[in-house]
């Protein structure tokens, strides 16, 4: 009977000690994984901004007049995203095929590509991106009709 009663309290002294098993490195075994410092990433903060306007506009030969002023803008914490026009500004636009470039009042060149939409009308979604400085930043232009048109700015940096 002692031994049966010696023999549980060694069994139940041993499995309290199983629960901290050490690698040979002397640190905690996690998984059997090693641990290396050198491969510690340092994870930097993005911005990832979005931004839309959604406007009345018209369309007239190689023309786009807005019809409403719109602005839309968000603030990251390295950078902000903006997007926004004024009821009157206009658009110069270049259609050819599946490529759009649309030149802005302030002289800012837009090259887009098509994703939606056919024949020769602008009407449809487009695509573009180009990177400003340390900021990536995408656009997606849909013209619903010759009269309504969908921004969306994406920025990253």
């Amino acid at each position: 009977m002692r031994f049966l009663l010696f023999t549980f309290l060694f069994v139940l002294a041993s499995c309290g000690q199983g629960g901290s098993s050490k690698n040979g490195s002397g640190s905690p075994d996690n998984g059997n994984m090693p641990q290396n410092d050198e491969f510690v990433t340092n994870v930097k903060e993005v911005d990832l901004l979005d931004v839309a306007m959604d406007v009345p506009v018209e369309i007239s030969g190689n023309q786009i007049t807005f019809k409403e002023s719109v602005t839309d803008s968000a603030n990251g914490i390295k950078s902000s995203c903006t997007v926004g026009v004024t009821s009157g500004e206009t658009y110069v636009y270049t259609l050819n095929g599946s490529s759009l470039i649309i030149k802005t009042s302030s002289g800012q060149k837009m090259d887009f590509r098509r994703i939606s939409g056919e024949g020769h009308s602008i009407v449809g979604s487009w695509t573009g991106k180009v990177r400003e400085g340390d900021q990536l930043i995408m656009r997606r232009m849909t013209f619903v009709s010759q009269d309504r048109l969908v921004m969306r700015t994406h920025c990253e940096s």
